[in-house]
């Protein structure tokens, strides 16, 4: 497993990736 496999990922698990982070950042504020 190396550091390319974040990237390989298909879109709609990129799309929740990014959901969750933006939740963690307005939770932050």
């Amino acid at each position: 497993m190396s550091e390319d496999s974040k990237w390989t990922l298909p879109l709609a698990e990129k799309r929740i990736i990014a959901d969750g982070i933006l939740d963690a950042v307005l939770e932050i504020r």
